[in-house]
């Protein structure tokens, strides 16, 4: 890659920085209202542990239905839930879709 191509790239991702800082600031309080909500959800925080990149959204739900006693319904209904409100993202791994904590908040 042409080094004036480089070197458009790192200013656009320093503006996307900039721009998250600001977006960060300016939902502080809902981003702090969430975390503790997820803080206080013993499921969503062992998806957000375990959500690497590694394993298979049936992988997750499994996992994570056995080790907290929760039906799978209400493990697929938090993954729904945190994808939704940005807190995961996911990613295509051939056919099956796999699940990444996007850092939006620390819950740990």
């Amino acid at each position: 890659m042409p080094e004036d191509s480089l070197e458009i790239l790192r200013q656009i991702s320093l503006k996307l920085d900039q721009v998250i800082a600001v977006l960060r600031i300016e939902n502080a309080a809902v981003i702090a209202r969430l975390a503790s909500d997820l803080r206080d959800d013993a499921a969503a925080r062992r998806i957000l542990e375990i959500s690497d990149g590694s394993l298979s959204y049936s992988s997750i739900c499994n996992r994570v239905a056995e080790e907290t006693g929760m039906s799978e319904v209400t493990v697929k209904r938090r993954i729904a839930d945190m994808k939704q409100a940005g807190v995961l993202t996911t990613v295509r791994h051939g056919k099956e879709v796999r699940y990444v904590n996007s850092g939006l908040v620390e819950v740990i």
